[in-house]
């Protein structure tokens, strides 16, 4: 089991047995991960903080047959108003819902790993409305999903 560290951004939680969580992770490194954090769930835990949804921090990981296991997590960013807004809280779940859904485990997106935190720090002072648009189009762009205005989808000639 090797040990490497990654900065690391929380998309999705889910508990996992008494104390557990199992999350999916964007990091810079490795792009979309999926990780178990043992023990993550008690009130004494070392890991309970940077083990929120949208908490940006830096971890260290171990390797793993289908999860990588989080050893050990410190905070660089906290997204305080996507805890205290629940239209920014709704809309910042979606964009990370699509996010989940569209880029590919295991591929990193050093670009993208920095829009998606300056995504989340939009949504402290602008409109949750257009920044969540502004980040799927973003996202889309990210996947290789991007619009094209150049020509028409129908027939193919330029407009």
């Amino acid at each position: 089991m090797a040990l490497y560290a990654a900065e690391g951004i929380v998309l999705g939680t889910r508990s996992w047995g008494e104390a557990d969580k199992v999350m999916t992770i964007f990091t810079r490194e490795r792009g979309l991960l999926r990780a178990a954090a043992f023990g993550c769930r008690r009130p004494r835990s070392p890991l309970a903080g940077a083990m929120q949804m949208f908490v940006h921090s830096d971890l260290q990981l171990a390797e793993g047959t289908r999860l990588e296991t989080v050893k050990t997590a410190s905070v660089r960013a906290h997204h305080a108003k996507l805890s205290l807004d629940l239209t920014a809280l709704a809309y910042a779940t979606f964009v990370a819902e699509v996010i989940r859904a569209l880029l590919p485990e295991g591929v990193a997106d050093e670009v993208f790993f920095h829009k998606l935190a300056a995504i989340l720090t939009a949504f402290e002072t602008r409109n949750p409305r257009v920044t969540a648009l502004a980040a799927v189009l973003q996202t889309l762009a990210a996947a290789g999903l991007q619009q094209s205005y150049e020509r028409c989808l129908h027939c193919g000639a330029e407009i």
